[in-house]
C-alpha cells in the first residue's frame, strides 16, 4: 500500500473545477496531485530515481481518497479594481497620477476565488493495491516534501508519505456520481511535452468515484463498449446546425489522422478488427432556448472502453496538434479548442451530458439502422434490429423501442433533414428512436451503422417526461413501456 497525506496549511483548498472556473474543486483530483509531484520533480535536479518513481506511480490503478466530512465550498466573488484601461504602453507619469481616479470611474469587476474549507486540514490519497519498493517509496517521499502548493498559489500544502492512513471514504466506482481526473500510463511524458511547447496540461483520464459503501453493490450498471468522451469546442464564423453532423465528424477524423504520429494507431484509423474511436458532433439540445435546428457547439472523440494507454495518448497528441491549426470542413474553417480551459463550459460540452446513467435514451441524431426492419415471420421488426444494434456495442436488449421520424428532444429536426449518405451509395433505413432498458445504462450510447461518425447519438431522457411532447406520434415496436 502507498498513501500520501496532503496537509492544507491554511485549512482551505483553492482550486477551480476544470468544467467551470467559477466553481471550486470540492476534492483534489488525483491527476492534480500527480501534476504537482511532476512539477516538484522538475523544480530540482530531477534525479532518475525520482523519475522512475513517477513512471511507476502513473501505472497504478486510481487511488482511493480519505476525505473528512463537512467540506464546505465557497463561491463568493470578490470585487477587484480593473486594470489600467489605457494599457502599459500609454502609462505615463501623468496617467500614473490619475490612475486611482480612473479606477474609481470605471469601478470594479467581480472575480472568483473558488475554494473549500477542509475540516481537519488533511486529505489522504491511498493506493491500496500498490506495492512500491523501498526505493520508490523513498523517492516519492523526497518529491512530496518539495511540493508547496496544490491548486492555486493560495493553496499552501505540506505532503508526506504515510504508513497508516485512515479508512478511505471515496473510491473508483463505475456507478459513482463524482468524476475525478486521474493519472494514466503516459501521463508524465504528456505533461513534459506540453510544458516544453508552452501549453497548459490537457485534462487527464476521467474516472467515476463514489462512496466506499456505495461501491460495494453487487454489480455496476451496464455500459457500452464506448468509454471516455473527450469533448472539444468548435469556434468559427458560423455555428453549423445539427443536420450537418456527418460532414464535421468525417472532417474531424481526417484531420486527426493527418496530425497523428506514424504509424497511425489503429484506435484512430479503425481498419483493424479491434474497437476504435467514434467521432461526434455535440449539439445544444433539450432546452427552451435552443435554435431550430439546434447548433453544434463542439466535437467529441469517444475512446473504446478498454483502450490501451498508447492508443489514448495517440488520440490526445493528435487533438493537441489539431488545436494549433485550422479544421477544414465542407461547411467552412473552424478552430478546435480544448474545453478544459474554458470557463462556464456549456453542458453540451461536458461528458456527463452524454454519459449519465438512465433507463431511457433517445436519439438526437437519427439512427442508421444496421438493416431494414421487415415485420413478419421472415423479417425482423424495428425492435429486433435495435436489439442487434445494442448488442453490437455491448448493451443488453431494450425492453421497449419507439421509432419515429421525429424526436421528442427540443431543437432536434426530423430524421429526413439529416445528411446520412454513405460513400458506397447504399441506402439505409434512418429514423429517430427511443430505447427503454430494464435497468440504468451508462453512456455514451451511440447506435446503428453510422455510430462511428456521430449518427445515432443518444441522450439520457428524464423518465418522468419520456411520454410527453410527441408521444402520440411514436409507434412502439417491441415490448411495452413500464
Amino acid at each position: 500500500m502507498l498513501a500520501i497525506a496532503v496537509h492544507f496549511l491554511t485549512g482551505r483548498y483553492y482550486a477551480s473545477d476544470f468544467r467551470d472556473r467559477s466553481a471550486p474543486e470540492t476534492v483534489p483530483h488525483p491527476d492534480r496531485l500527480f501534476s504537482a509531484l511532476v512539477a516538484a520533480h522538475h523544480a530540482g535536479d530531477a534525479p532518475q530515481d525520482e523519475r522512475a518513481a513517477l513512471l511507476w506511480l502513473e501505472q497504478q490503478e486510481p487511488p482511493a481518497l480519505a476525505v473528512p466530512e463537512g467540506i464546505a465550498p465557497r463561491r463568493m466573488p470578490a470585487m477587484v479594481p480593473i486594470n489600467d484601461p489605457y494599457g502599459d504602453k500609454k502609462m505615463t507619469r501623468l496617467n500614473a497620477q490619475i490612475l486611482p481616479a480612473i479606477r474609481s470611474v470605471h469601478g470594479r469587476k467581480p472575480r472568483h476565488f473558488p475554494s473549500v474549507e477542509v475540516p481537519g486540514r488533511c486529505i489522504h490519497f491511498v493506493w491500496q493495491a500498490a506495492e512500491p519498493s523501498a526505493g520508490v517509496r523513498r523517492a516519492l517521499g523526497q518529491i512530496a516534501s518539495r511540493v508547496a502548493r496544490l491548486g492555486s498559489a493560495a493553496s499552501l500544502v505540506a505532503l508526506e508519505v504515510v504508513d497508516a492512513p485512515p479508512v478511505p471514504t471515496l473510491q473508483p466506482d463505475a456507478a459513482g456520481a463524482q468524476v475525478l481526473r486521474v493519472p494514466a500510463p503516459g501521463r508524465l511524458l504528456q505533461l513534459e511535452a506540453r510544458f516544453t511547447v508552452g501549453l497548459r496540461p490537457a485534462p487527464g483520464r476521467q474516472v467515476r468515484y463514489g462512496p466506499v459503501v456505495a461501491a460495494l453493490t453487487p454489480s455496476p450498471p451496464p455500459r457500452s463498449t464506448f468509454g471516455e468522451l473527450i469533448p472539444v469546442m468548435l469556434a468559427g464564423a458560423i455555428q453549423p446546425d445539427i443536420t450537418a453532423t456527418i460532414h464535421l465528424t468525417r472532417s474531424l477524423r481526417a484531420a486527426l489522422l493527418s496530425c497523428a504520429d506514424e504509424p497511425v494507431a489503429s484506435v484512430l484509423h479503425g481498419h483493424d478488427p479491434e474497437p476504435h474511436c467514434a467521432f461526434l458532433a455535440l449539439p445544444f439540445v433539450g432546452s427552451p432556448y435552443v435554435d431550430d435546428p439546434a447548433r453544434i457547439l463542439g466535437l467529441g472523440v469517444i475512446l473504446p472502453e478498454n483502450v490501451a494507454p498508447a492508443g489514448r495518448n495517440a488520440v490526445l497528441v493528435a487533438l493537441a496538434r489539431l488545436a494549433q491549426q485550422d479544421l477544414r470542413t465542407p461547411l467552412g474553417t473552424f478552430r478546435v479548442q480544448p474545453v478544459g480551459t474554458y470557463a462556464g463550459m456549456p453542458i453540451s460540452l461536458q461528458a456527463r451530458r452524454w454519459s449519465s446513467p438512465s433507463r431511457v435514451w433517445t436519439s438526437v441524431t437519427p439512427v442508421v439502422f444496421d438493416r431494414f426492419p421487415k415485420p413478419g415471420k421472415r423479417g425482423a421488426d424495428a425492435g429486433d434490429v435495435m436489439a442487434f444494434s445494442c448488442a453490437a456495442i455491448g448493451l443488453p436488449a431494450p425492453i421497449g423501442v419507439a421509432v419515429s421520424g421525429f424526436s421528442g428532444v427540443q431543437g432536434v429536426p426530423p430524421s429526413r433533414r439529416f445528411q446520412t449518405a454513405r460513400n458506397n451509395g447504399t441506402h439505409h433505413y434512418v429514423s429517430h428512436v427511443t430505447v427503454h432498458f430494464a435497468q440504468p445504462i451508462l453512456g455514451p450510447v451511440v447506435l446503428g451503422a453510422g455510430r462511428h461518425f456521430g449518427l445515432g447519438l443518444c441522450v439520457p431522457l428524464d423518465e418522468d417526461t419520456q411520454a410527453g411532447d410527441g408521444a402520440d406520434r411514436v409507434h412502439v415496436e417491441r415490448g411495452a413501456w413500464s
